[in-house]
Order: structure tokens, then sequence, then C-alpha cells
């Protein structure tokens, strides 16, 4: 899955994850962290 890394920063990941893949945007979530820091 592809998101504008300006959404995940302004948007909480939970507000615009359908439930239909959690997982997949719960790692997302998790390598753009890495990747700030």
């Amino acid at each position: 899955i592809a998101l504008p890394k300006e959404k995940l920063t302004d948007v909480p990941i939970h507000t615009f994850t359908p439930l239909t893949m959690p997982q997949s945007l719960i790692s997302s979530e998790k390598s753009y962290s890495l990747d700030i820091q």
C-alpha cells in the first residue's frame, strides 16, 4: 500500500484505515516511524 507521507503525519493511521487490511497498515506505520528516526 502506498500513502503520501504527509497524510501519515496529519491523520492518525486508524482514521483512514479500512478494517480490511489492518496488518498491512500497521506494518506500514512501523516502517514509516523507523524511516523518520
